[in-house]
């Protein structure tokens, strides 16, 4: 708020326009190399504060409602497990004998990156190609289709859930 107040210091909430605030966030934007999240976090507090003074009387509209747009974020994120967390995980699921036989899933799961709703749902075998080491889910939690390339981890895990398949009793 405090960056906001700034800008706009000695100005009463009436006199500032949609331009203004516009501008203001694309300076900062480019001259304090905001991302689209903190320009978007601070039109945020821009609107909250017309919003209140609405509900207080204090002013009749707010230049910034369906005036001002916000950036398009992207919100992927790339996230790895440091070697101790990594370990640390292994040693838990092995510390229980019920959850022993699920290593295979997390070493898929940290190999390739996999959601679990992507893993358990979406990644079928038919759109698993183990001579070309991919694997395709054809539509994610952002309708994209992602392919995997299958490092060795993530095939041995593969190779153990095929086994455990064909190792099942098939039910009548």
């Amino acid at each position: 708020m405090n960056v906001v107040k700034a800008w706009f210091k000695d100005r009463s909430a009436d006199s500032i326009t949609p331009a203004e605030i516009r501008e203001k966030l694309k300076e900062a934007t480019d001259q304090k190399k905001w991302s689209a999240s903190t320009a978007n976090h601070h039109h945020n507090a821009i609107s909250l504060c017309f919003r209140l003074g609405m509900e207080r009387e204090k002013v009749k509209e707010s230049p910034n409602h369906m005036k001002v747009r916000k950036q398009k974020e992207n919100n992927s994120r790339v996230r790895s497990l440091s070697a101790d967390e990594e370990k640390r995980l292994h040693e838990a699921i092995r510390s229980k004998p019920e959850w022993a036989d699920h290593e295979p899933e997390l070493d898929l799961a940290l190999d390739t990156g996999l959601r679990r709703r992507s893993m358990y749902i979406h990644l079928l075998w038919e759109n698993v190609d183990l001579e070309s080491r991919v694997a395709i889910i054809p539509r994610t939690k952002n309708d994209d289709q992602v392919v995997i390339p299958l490092n060795d981890v993530a095939m041995r895990a593969l190779a153990i859930f095929r086994a455990r398949r064909r190792s099942r009793p098939r039910s009548a």
